[in-house]
This record gives C-alpha cells, structure tokens and sequence, in this order.
C-alpha cells in the first residue's frame, strides 16, 4: 500500500512539472498555490478512478 502511495505521489509531482510549463509556455505564472492544486488533483482522479475500477 505504501509503495502504491508514493507511485501516486510521483506521478501527481510530475503532472504538477507538466502543468507548469505548459502554464510559462502559455505565458502565465505558477505559484505555490496552483502546483499544489495540481498534485492534489491529480491524486484524487487517480484514486476516483481506481476505487471505480475496484467495485
């Protein structure tokens, strides 16, 4: 289970890098705020999506 965490954790990071230039590229900033909103949710589509997957 834990391991299964930090995957997610990894991959929300990621997803969060991503969102990020892809937000400069466009010509608009990233604060602290939006990259946490990103990691967060990625993480809980992940998780929509797997407890869905589950039943």
């Amino acid at each position: 289970m834990a391991n299964g965490l930090i995957l997610l954790f990894a991959l929300a990071v990621l997803f969060a890098i991503g969102v990020g230039k892809v937000r400069r590229r466009a010509g608009r900033g990233m604060t602290a705020r939006i990259f946490a909103m990103s990691v967060s949710g990625f993480a809980i589509v992940v998780l929509i999506l797997w407890v869905s997957q589950r039943r």
